[in-house]
């Protein structure tokens, strides 16, 4: 069975060290990275949407929830420090046309696929989709943390990202349980 494993792709323009030399590049940088984080926490809020069609084991079903909760609240704070700080409040995540509109397909691609899959070939979808999330989440955060000015905000990224890495751990258990290992 292939899964298309590339809802979330982190590039390497995100994850590259903080050029120094110019602080209205890494200013723009940090700013498209909460940009990119704000879009990713929202799109995470919404994963307890399919529980309305769909039913997956109570494991599974307990997760989504939590992870669509602290997603919503999460995001919530990003956007409360854009309002603070205009400088994070980017309106584009700085990626190529081409990468964005890949990145685009691949999540309409893999939304109809958890939509229109399900049993087993479902629970294994949205747990490897979970697994991807939360893990860009978490380096994105990482990244964030590279860049970030702001210490109040930088503990409490690192706050947020030991969260994720929980529901991350937490949904790399379940699907070892779909696959027996």
């Amino acid at each position: 069975m292939k899964l298309h494993l590339g809802l979330l792709l982190v590039t390497a323009s995100l994850l590259a060290p903080p050029c120094l030399a110019d602080p209205d590049i890494s200013l723009a940088r940090q700013g498209q990275g909460y940009f990119t984080l704000e879009h990713v926490l929202d799109q995470q809020g919404s994963v307890d949407k399919l529980l309305l069609i769909k039913r997956p084991r109570v494991a599974i079903k307990n997760l989504m929830k939590e992870i669509a909760a602290y997603s919503k609240s999460t995001d919530a704070q990003v956007k409360r420090w854009q309002a603070q700080d205009p400088s994070l409040a980017a309106k584009e995540s700085g990626f190529p046309p081409i990468e964005a509109k890949a990145r685009k397909n691949t999540e309409s691609t893999l939304t109809k696929q958890l939509i229109f899959n399900g049993g087993h070939s479902f629970e294994v979808r949205l747990l490897v989709s979970q697994v991807q999330a939360t893990d860009y989440i978490i380096h994105t955060m990482e990244a964030l943390q590279d860049e970030e000015r702001s210490d109040a905000r930088k503990n409490q990224l690192e706050k947020y990202k030991k969260v994720f890495e929980s529901f991350h751990d937490r949904a790399l258990a379940l699907l070892g349980e779909k696959k027996g290992c």
